[in-house]
């Protein structure tokens, strides 16, 4: 169900306090592209790139071949979807490895 323009820009500007309490971070990509439009400051800092590194460039451009694969893939799967789609992934950045749930919404 679409969210009532009036009520998203009233909820916007508390989207990022919400994140930040529980930890989580955020990037909105375009759909067509695929390319990072935005990455806040905790997804940067896990990336370990700046913004200038990242925002523009594709996911195969900030990840290995077969991480880039993966998370597209679930991209396009979300473009498709009704609602909210919530995936998991184990992704490997150097020598540092974690898992993470994203949540992925077409708007």
């Amino acid at each position: 169900m679409p969210l009532d323009p009036t009520l998203a820009a009233a909820l916007a500007p508390l989207l990022p306090h919400l994140l930040r309490r529980d930890g989580d971070a955020l990037a909105v990509q375009d759909a067509a592209s695929g390319a990072w439009l935005h990455a806040d400051p905790l997804l940067l800092e896990w990336l370990a790139r700046p913004a200038a590194e990242v925002i523009g460039r594709r996911t195969s451009e900030l990840f290995d071949a077969d991480t880039a694969a993966v998370l597209r893939t679930a991209d396009q799967a979300a473009l498709s979807a009704a609602d909210a789609m919530v995936s998991e992934h184990r992704i490997a950045l150097g020598s540092v490895a974690g898992e993470f749930s994203a949540l992925r919404q077409r708007v």
